[in-house]
């Protein structure tokens, strides 16, 4: 429990409140940013999980932007088919 029941904006953090507060930026700062991953280590707090859902995040990512150019170059041949400019 972080006692925050009672707070209110700009109100000074417990001690308790402020290192726990701190460990989640952490964690998130870490962690956050993909949804799966994300999940993964809410339900089963388990960093090794992640990492290999995060991989997959980051494989699938990369594999989008290097197709970016057969796309648009795919997109700019049927753009002059049509007359498109």
């Amino acid at each position: 429990e972080l006692g925050l029941n009672n707070y209110h904006v700009g109100d000074p953090f417990s001690e308790t409140a402020d290192v726990k507060l701190r460990e989640l930026l952490r964690l998130f700062y870490f962690i956050g940013g993909m949804p799966a991953a994300v999940e993964a280590y809410r339900e089963r707090r388990d960093l090794v999980e992640w990492e290999e859902l995060a991989e997959e995040v980051r494989e699938c990512n990369r594999d989008a932007v290097r197709g970016i150019p057969d796309l648009l170059a795919l997109m700019n041949r049927r753009a002059r088919r049509t007359g498109i400019e």
